[in-house]
């Protein structure tokens, strides 16, 4: 069967806003009703995934404040066990 899209809650993180729209605007063009939550701040992507779930991440590598692989460990220490794979 074909894959439900639009049940995905998904972040982008980049501290370049032209890329981090970029990247959001090509997402959206194929997929139009999917959820995407884009930040510039690390700090504001954490806090997110604090209150919500997240199922797939875009990360930015080199940012100021973390790195991508950094913040993908913060991330990923708030996702429930069943819901990393």
């Amino acid at each position: 069967g074909s894959i439900n899209y639009r049940r995905y809650r998904n972040i982008i993180v980049d501290d370049e806003k032209i890329i981090l729209d970029g990247i959001r605007k090509a997402i959206l063009k194929v997929y139009p009703d999917v959820e995407i939550n884009s930040f510039v701040d690390a700090n504001e992507a954490i806090k997110f995934v604090n209150n919500n779930s997240c199922d797939v991440a875009l990360l930015d590598i080199q940012m100021p404040e973390i790195t991508g692989l950094e913040l993908a460990q913060k991330i990923k220490k708030n996702v429930k066990k069943e819901e990393c794979f």
